[in-house]
């Protein structure tokens, strides 16, 4: 499945996808680091989240990482993720709250180029790039879009609420342009004798 064919789908998807499905999906892709052209950027300093496409139901980005980065340790309150490697291998270091309110370790795993792996909202999880020359490419999809997550500090276990400022910025230029649209359509639709006094085309 081609990526352009993948986003489509996604936009025409009535609701939030079961993770399953959505990992289904992620599955049939065929991506690579040329099809996702300007997505594709990296900072020295740490991973790059880089937004591909947003929808009211999902969001799809991807992140770039240098050998040796990683993610804080957190969570996707209220979304589940679907992961696809792009390029590289991912390592995923997965906790767990102790009785105590604390972190606990529940594995770690790795996933080479073309895997897919899925997460829901409380899965607590770090991240991260382990190569030491190699860079890692991969694609997240959220759904629904990630709007709020949480980081969690290792020796405390406490969590800090944060914004996903970049899609919820997204999501509201995305919904004030589709209103605009309406509105011209509207008016268009509702107002044929102006517009046709004015001598505008048809």
């Amino acid at each position: 499945m081609q990526l352009d064919h993948f986003l489509s789908l996604l936009e025409n998807t009535e609701g939030s996808l079961p993770l399953r499905a959505l990992v289904a999906l992620m599955k049939e892709l065929e991506v690579d680091r040329e099809t996702l052209g300007e997505a594709v950027r990296f900072d020295p300093e740490h991973y790059r989240r880089n937004l591909l496409h947003v929808g009211p139901y999902h969001a799809a980005l991807v992140l770039c990482w240098a050998p040796g980065q990683k993610s804080p340790i957190h969570d996707h309150v209220g979304s589940a993720c679907g992961v696809r490697v792009v390029e590289g291998t991912v390592t995923e270091r997965r906790l767990t709250l102790d009785s105590g309110g604390g972190l606990r370790e529940a594995g770690t795993s790795s996933l080479g180029k073309g895997g897919v792996c899925g997460s829901f909202d409380g899965d607590i999880h770090e991240v991260r790039n382990d190569a030491e020359d190699e860079a890692l490419i991969t694609l997240h999809v959220y759904t629904p879009p990630l709007s709020v997550y949480h980081l969690f500090d290792e020796e405390t276990g406490r969590r800090t609420e944060k914004e996903d400022a970049e899609t919820g910025q997204a999501l509201r230029a995305r919904g004030k342009a589709m209103s605009t649209a309406r509105e011209a359509s509207g008016r268009i639709s509702h107002s044929p004798r102006h517009v046709g006094h004015r001598g505008g085309p048809p």
